[in-house]
């Protein structure tokens, strides 16, 4: 009797299984499309998700552009140039975004002028190995950044500052006066530059392995910016205003 029920109970869930089986095929035949794309779309809201929650909030854009080579790796077993130019630019930022930690989203752009490079390859141009690609890629990519970005607080070699404080007629920078203390020992190269030689900060540690006349200066809100996002753009100008006044007042050691 015992061998005849569990014959039954097998026999029994045959149908159930073959039943489902042709539901499945039905429904895929029907609905192939339809759940190949849901199921893609799952997938993407997964994969955004994760970046989401893995993505840095950086607290401020910072961006370098002039003929210094700010290297990623080291050979001597020191920190890269790099993450000792980010330490120091640390000292000029606070959490702004209140998650514990002090992240800078900041660019180094290799560039020269036309003059520079023209300087370069007459003085011994069998010694010279320059990156031409490169330096075209980054100078359309400083262009954007002075015309649209969050990159607000800059420092240029002087050459840079001289061939993009105006571009269209357009003044890029703001003028620094407003951000010095009274008494302040600091010198401007221009009313939108000042010699970053001359302030405290330049004594810090990667931020003085920048040329001597590197200049800082702080980008103006462009009105392509403001169109796109007020708020955003007017937060991170706020936040360069504060780092720059930060950098121009620095006590000197």
């Amino acid at each position: 009797m015992q061998e005849n029920y569990n014959e039954q109970e097998v026999s029994g869930g045959q149908p159930f299984f073959k039943s489902a089986l042709r539901w499945l095929d039905n429904f895929w035949y029907h609905y192939k499309w339809h759940s190949i794309i849901a199921l893609f779309l799952i997938f993407a809201v997964l994969i955004c998700s994760l970046q989401m929650c893995t993505k840095t909030s950086y607290d401020i854009h910072i961006m370098y552009a002039g003929g210094h080579e700010i290297k990623r790796t080291s050979s001597d077993g020191d920190l890269p140039p790099y993450t000792t130019t980010l330490s120091g630019l640390r000292r000029a930022v606070r959490d702004y975004n209140d998650d514990g930690s002090i992240n800078i989203a900041f660019t180094d752009l290799y560039m020269l002028t036309e003059d520079e490079i023209k300087a370069l390859t007459e003085n011994g141009a069998e010694d010279v190995n320059l990156n031409y690609y490169l330096i075209n890629e980054n100078s359309k990519l400083l262009r954007d950044n002075l015309t649209y970005s969050s990159y607000y607080l800059c420092f240029l070699s002087t050459a840079i500052y001289e061939e993009y404080n105006t571009i269209d007629g357009v003044e890029i920078f703001v003028p620094l006066a407003q951000f010095l203390n009274t008494g302040s020992e600091v010198e401007l190269y221009a009313p939108t530059a000042a010699k970053l030689s001359s302030t405290g900060f330049y004594s810090l540690p990667g931020i003085c392995d920048l040329p001597e006349d590197t200049l800082v200066c702080l980008r103006n809100r462009s009105a392509l910016s403001n169109h796109f996002n007020k708020k955003d753009a007017e937060r991170d100008y706020m936040r360069g205003v504060e780092a720059i006044t930060s950098v121009l007042n620095y006590p000197k050691s």
